[in-house]
């Protein structure tokens, strides 16, 4: 179904507000279900039905029960919650969360393929220890926080950097 103000044919057609069809990542959910099993199995973690959200998160209906793997001698970990607005929310340590897919629009034009990839590599990179997040406070920073992720693969790494007022650089 076509989730836009303006059908495809309308020549005020903008790909960048047009989700042509919304249930396209709903597989995402499988995997992660898929993903978290094996991970379950294959590391010495706990897995609990929660999802804590950050404080600045809204708070989450799930569709499906939001699962979270802490590794039992310490570590970063991995918590996924299935809200009925986007396929899911993906958490790692304590700051970062992104939701997959990204973006559903027609322009960005992402795949199924490549955003369960991201997933995979996401979980992956916290489960080898190359996922690393800091948040530095600092009078140069005017009261506000810095909090930054980098995430290192195989096919590169990918950094993000954001200043935060000081209300949310909450633990």
């Amino acid at each position: 179904s076509v989730v836009s103000a303006f059908p495809a044919d309308d020549e005020a057609y903008d790909p960048y507000a047009t989700v042509t069809d919304e249930e396209r990542f709903a597989p995402l959910r499988t995997a992660a279900l898929a993903l978290f099993a094996d991970l379950r199995a294959q590391y010495s973690v706990t897995l609990s039905g929660t999802f804590d959200p950050l404080p600045i998160m809204p708070v989450l209906d799930h569709v499906y029960p939001p699962l979270t793997l802490r590794p039992a001698h310490g570590g970063a970990a991995l918590s996924v919650a299935f809200p009925s607005s986007v396929s899911l929310v993906l958490r790692c340590g304590w700051w970062h969360v992104e939701s997959f897919p990204s973006c559903s629009c027609d322009g960005c034009n992402l795949t199924l393929a490549q955003e369960a990839a991201r997933l995979v590599e996401r979980c992956f990179a916290v489960v080898a220890g190359t996922f690393q997040e800091t948040l530095e406070t600092a009078p140069v920073w005017n009261g506000s926080a810095r909090l930054s992720h980098v995430f290192s693969s195989a096919s590169g790494t990918g950094s993000s950097q954001t200043a935060l007022p000081p209300h949310q650089a909450v633990l």
